[in-house]
């Protein structure tokens, strides 16, 4: 197939990134909206756990509770600070000083 010089339908610039299939829209570098930066103790205490090296069965032997409890923190944390990976909530809570 020849190359035509102009860029394949996938690769262009999109005014609406999400519109194209099997591509997830980029965030906002990472910004936290006032609403959204209320963790509740709890979800710090995780993410803080998580900072520090620990695993969900760690964090959750800690604390005395079931590990999908750990996990149900983690998932809200997550979608309050508009983070795709349990990593980059960490990210964002530390560059935000939420932990």
């Amino acid at each position: 197939m020849a190359h035509t010089g102009k860029p394949h339908a996938l690769f262009q610039e999109r005014q609406n990134p999400s519109t194209v299939i099997g591509k997830r829209p980029r965030l906002a570098k990472y910004s936290v909206t006032q609403d959204m930066a209320r963790l509740t103790a709890r979800q710090q205490e995780v993410l803080s756990d998580l900072a520090n090296g620990f695993r969900t069965g760690q964090i959750a032997e800690r604390l005395g509770v079931s590990i999908s409890v750990v996990d149900l923190h983690i998932r809200e944390a997550r979608r309050r600070l508009n983070a795709i990976t349990r990593e980059q909530a960490v990210a964002v809570a530390i560059k935000d000083g939420l932990i």
